[in-house]
Formats: structure tokens, C-alpha cells, sequence
């Protein structure tokens, strides 16, 4: 994220990594969380003294955006439409944006990445069935790019079904009903609706919705033929299926997340069997996984093996 919104090469590629700024984020984001569920103490945040950890944080966000800046239009990535929004920010909304991005574009996509690994590796059967389709597609001397992946129907199915149960953001976020309120129909039922009165901020959790039975049979369940086709009875309503959130609010990132994991999934399934390691437990995995709004997860051990084709 750093190079795509900020021109800025943080070590990823050459081991040099330069990702500090989520070694803050995730030490405090639990009680970001906290404090934004208790609208009234979270107003009091800006008026609490800075550690010298937010301060340091606080500058190296300044640091990354005044370099962008100096760059104008010149480079399209994604601060450019920020740059180009109909409304000049201020300097202050725009640091607020460049934090958003740092937060949702890396952590996110990570996090439902390395779950989806461990899915594979639980899930030898669906790991051999996307190497079958890759295979299949490079021996007509096609090459793996990111248009290519949009075309691999089960590799793209994977995904769907890991964004849905591994979902970044499993408690959805915060929207709030009109002045007027709003009558929410109950699910199959007629005549028993509920209102919420107006100005009332409401929040459906997205792991919740998307597991649910009365939309996605066996919801708890990793299942990719589910998107396929091949189970016609596995998405009864794909209304319920939100994993990059709805309407004019919905992820401004959702393309750039799919490319990156179409491509990273493909790329390495096409040349690695992901197995898990002999250290991997089960309950450990399961207690590591933390919901600070955006999925916190623990060490994955895992090893990826070159493949005997």
C-alpha cells in the first residue's frame, strides 16, 4: 500500500521492511475499537495527552503524505482521485485518508489471505481442483497476469468463499438510519416488521449475516462450489453476501483487493502444495484470531512445498 497510494517503497519486496506503522496499529487498535463503540468517551480521543509511540506514528503518516503530495497528478495511483475529488480537503481529511488506507488496505487483505491458506491446507481436494485449472490454462501457453485470473472460474469461486467466511471486517461498520426512521421487513415473514427510530446508528455484522443458514446452507462451512454453479442450493439470496460492504458506501479498495488476491492465490497455488506445519494447533490458531474491527490473526504454521507436476 505504501507504493500504490503513498510512491513510497517500504522494503517489501527485498526484505528490508519498512512496516512499523502496523506494529502500532495493531498494539492499539483494540482499544480504538472499544472507545468507538462508547460514542461518548470516543469523542473525548482528541483531547487525550499522545504517547510518544502515537506521536512517532502521527509523523511517519505526515512524512509518507507530504512526499505524495510533492508528486501532484503526476503519478496515477490511488491518491490521485483523492487529489481529484470535486471537494478540496483539507490537509487534515487528507491525512485522515491516508491513515484509512495504510489500515484497511494492508491488514485486510493479509489477514483473509493467510486464513485462506489454512483453508487450502485443511482442504487438499480444493487446492488440487485450483492447480487443475491452472494447469489447464498455462498449457495453452497462457501466462498468469491480473485480467487472466478474472477468467479462472474456481480459483475466483475460492475467493468469493473466503472473503464471505473469513471476512477482514466480521462486524460489519456503523450506518445510520434517516430522520424519518426506517421499517425493516422480517426475513420471509409479512406483517412483522420492526422500526428503528431515526438517527440511530445500527450495525449488522457481516460474519454474522454471511454465515447465516437462511442465505448460505451450511454457512459454516468452507465450501467454493457454492459460487460454481456445481451447488445450485448454496446461495439462496446473494443480497446477504456484503464482504466489502453495500451501495455508495462500500470499499473504494474492493477491485484492487481482488486483483492483488487473484493473482498472489493464483501464482502461488500454481507452483506450491500449502501443507500445514508439524507446530500447527488448531486451538492456538483458533484463540490468535482477534477482532479489532479489522481481523488481527496469529502465526500461521504452514510450509509451501514445491509442486511435483
Amino acid at each position: 500500500m505504501a507504493d500504490l497510494a503513498f510512491a513510497h517503497n517500504a522494503g517489501m519486496q527485498d526484505g528490508t521492511r519498512q512496516n512499523d506503522y502496523m506494529g502500532f496499529i495493531h498494539k492499539y487498535m483494540a482499544t480504538v475499537v472499544m472507545l468507538g463503540a462508547l460514542r461518548p468517551l470516543h469523542a473525548l480521543l482528541p483531547y487525550l495527552p499522545k504517547t510518544a509511540d502515537i506521536e512517532a506514528h502521527r509523523q511517519r503518516g505526515l512524512a509518507l503524505l507530504s512526499s505524495r503530495l510533492k508528486l501532484g497528478k503526476t503519478r496515477k495511483d490511488l491518491f490521485t482521485h483523492l487529489l481529484d475529488a470535486d471537494a478540496t480537503f483539507t490537509s487534515e481529511q487528507l491525512y485522515s485518508n491516508s491513515s484509512m488506507i495504510i489500515i484497511a488496505g494492508t491488514d485486510t487483505t493479509s489477514s483473509t489471505m493467510t486464513q485462506l491458506f489454512r483453508a487450502l491446507a485443511l482442504n487438499p481436494q480444493i487446492q488440487k481442483k485450483m492447480q487443475c485449472e491452472i494447469d489447464e490454462f498455462c498449457a495453452e501457453g497462457k501466462h498468469i497476469s491480473v485480467e487472466s485470473t478474472k477468467g479462472f472460474g474456481y480459483i475466483n469461486a475460492v475467493i468469493s468463499e473466503s472473503l464471505r467466511l473469513f471476512n477482514p471486517v466480521p462486524g460489519g461498520i456503523y450506518a445510520a438510519t434517516p430522520p424519518s426512521g426506517l421499517t425493516i421487513p422480517a426475513f420471509g415473514e409479512k406483517g412483522n416488521e420492526t422500526f428503528v427510530p431515526g438517527n440511530v446508528q445500527v450495525m449488522i455484522p457481516h460474519l454474522a449475516l454471511m454465515t447465516d443458514p437462511r442465505y448460505f446452507p451450511k454457512g459454516d462451512e468452507f465450501i467454493p462450489e457454492r459460487w460454481t454453479g456445481e451447488w445450485n442450493a448454496g446461495v439462496l439470496d446473494r443480497r446477504a453476501y456484503i464482504p466489502f460492504g453495500y451501495g455508495v458506501h462500500s470499499c473504494v479498495g474492493k477491485q484492487l483487493a481482488l486483483n492483488e488476491m487473484r493473482l498472489a492465490v493464483a501464482s502461488i497455488v500454481k507452483e506450491w502444495d500449502i501443507v500445514l506445519g508439524e507446530q500447527y494447533d488448531e486451538k492456538v490458531w483458533k484463540y490468535g484470531i482477534k477482532d479489532y474491527h479489522t481481523v488481527k490473526v496469529g502465526e500461521l504454521w504452514a510450509k509451501f512445498v514445491p509442486r511435483k507436476v
